[in-house]
């Protein structure tokens, strides 16, 4: 409750909390602050020990850092690990740290480093670091582990595309703020608001149809989109509201104004659909982002805006996109990444060059490997060092046409699968068959490409450090945040 609900200490002393106990379990002793706190110490220590296991084990996994601010505007440094364990990607906060000193490139280097290597987490073993686009932490994660192992936040680099574009395009912004004042005005009235669901009623809507104003909010560009879509069903209710309520002069949107509405969501309704998809409940992995941001900019093209505005809003909203996304296929972490994902491959290339580095990079990776497992078999075994010289060099045979490995060649060759599917499940199937090429995908197919995870902790920090828990310490806080970070079904096992 405590950690899972971020309740309170005292809520076990609230008179409605003891009431409902002793009504539904009369006979249960409610345990006392102390005996509660005891409890949830004992509970991390095991969840901890057992995090600390699984990461003393794996080999590869993605760090995604963040700077964090509690609700007295002290900063954190918020770092959590996510990797492959059975079969799973898994995540757990590594170290919620106070920054004491100002925020530098350099102060958050050494914190970082020190917390990760508190886990015997070595560079190596990092595949990948996911920040914002914060110039003192993306320095930061680039001094410790290089540029080619960091990611930009993907669900921060997509939030800004579109107030870019609403910004670069003339006339937009006052059509909103005209929707905004309306929606305000109507959201703070209440006989606005009686009236509005009068005549609703009056056109057959019933009470669990009736709809509201959705008014948006600051820095979150989809709001605005919500705020838009509702006022375009309801705006048929602003004018004879206006004149029943008399709540002051409104300018009325007019006829073109509406189709420019529907314009902007007709445009951003992809970059919308992006946006769901980094922040659902499963993990938004690297191998998802060429795929995805072909398909958003290809369907982008193909909307059909009726005004001119829309169509310029449409233009500039392309030129974000190419701007923001054009050095995607050349970044070797997610190339790699989306050829080893069997439900894409080479599918979303749109450089044919950037896809044959990768391929070439994943040959390199694999004879690599084979090289070094033949050496490994042949010092622990020299009466069949022949032997394992004879499955190497079968092993590490190459077309004569491609110049690839037969494994990798094979993968290439087969059809891609349905992209409901589980990569992961495909490689442990296919695991016989690529025995060699299936370690290579585990590790870049559980690379992480957002930081929402850490967001959505954030949020978790934000109401576990609320004014009723002010007093919290920042190791009890550290405490919580870990406990809400890690797997429920992990949680909830261990007694």
């Amino acid at each position: 409750m405590l950690a899972i609900d971020y309740h309170p200490l005292s809520t076990i002393e609230n008179e409605g909390f003891r009431t409902l106990l002793k009504t539904i379990a009369p006979r249960f002793e409610i345990p006392s602050r102390r005996t509660i706190a005891r409890y949830m110490n004992d509970k991390y220590q095991q969840l901890y020990d057992m995090f600390e296991r699984e990461i003393a084990q794996i080999t590869t996994l993605t760090l995604a850092c963040d700077i964090w601010s509690d609700i007295s505007n002290y900063g954190y440094l918020w770092i959590t690990a996510h990797y492959l364990h059975n079969n799973k990607i898994k995540s757990g906060c590594l170290g919620l740290l106070p920054l004491e000193e100002s925020h530098t490139a350099h102060y958050i280097s050494e914190i970082l480093m020190e917390e990760i290597q508190s886990f015997g987490i070595n560079r190596e073993t990092v595949t990948a670091i996911v920040t914002d686009n914060g110039a003192n932490i993306k320095k930061a994660t680039i001094n410790c582990f290089g540029a080619s192992k960091h990611i930009e936040c993907f669900a921060h680099t997509v939030s800004r595309i579109v107030p870019d574009a609403i910004s670069a395009t003339p006339g937009i912004e006052r059509v909103i703020t005209k929707v905004r004042f309306i929606v305000t005005l109507t959201k703070r009235n209440v006989a606005v608001s009686d009236e509005l669901q009068h005549l609703q009623e009056r056109d057959g809507k019933t009470e669990a149809t009736l709809l509201k104003f959705k008014q948006d909010v600051p820095a979150r560009w989809n709001s605005t989109l919500i705020m838009i879509e509702r006022f375009l069903e309801l705006h048929k209710y602003v004018y004879p509201i206006s004149l029943k309520c008399k709540f002051g002069p409104v300018e009325n949107v007019t006829r073109e104004e509406l189709d420019l509405l529907r314009d902007i969501v007709l445009v951003s309704e992809p970059v919308e659909d992006v946006m769901t998809e980094c922040s659902g409940d499963t993990y938004f992995t690297s191998s998802l982002i060429i795929p995805i941001t072909n398909c958003m900019t290809i369907t982008i093209r193909a909307c059909n805006p009726s005004t001119e505005i829309g169509q310029r809003f449409q233009e500039k909203l392309l030129a974000e996109s190419h701007r923001r996304f054009k050095d995607y296929e050349s970044r070797e972490l997610l190339a790699i990444s989306t050829i080893l994902d069997p439900r894409f491959k080479k599918l979303h290339f749109q450089k044919p060059l950037c896809a044959a580095n990768a391929v070439k990079t994943i040959n390199a990776i694999i004879k690599s490997a084979m090289a070094d497992e033949n050496k490994s078999q042949v010092a622990n075994d020299s009466f069949w060092s022949y032997h394992y010289n004879l499955v190497s060099n079968w092993n590490q045979r190459v077309s004569s046409n491609s110049g690839l490995t037969l494994e990798l060649e094979h993968y290439l060759n087969r059809p891609v699968i349905l992209r409901s599917e589980n990569p992961i499940e495909y490689w442990n199937k296919w695991k016989v068959v690529y025995s060699t090429l299936h370690s290579c995908a585990l590790k870049y197919l559980s690379i992480v490409a957002t930081s929402v995870q850490s967001e959505r902790l954030f949020s978790k920090a934000d109401t576990i450090e609320a004014e009723r828990r002010s007093r919290l310490t920042g190791e009890k806080l550290s405490i919580l945040a870990f406990l809400s970070s890690v797997d429920k079904e992990d949680y909830w096992h261990i007694s």
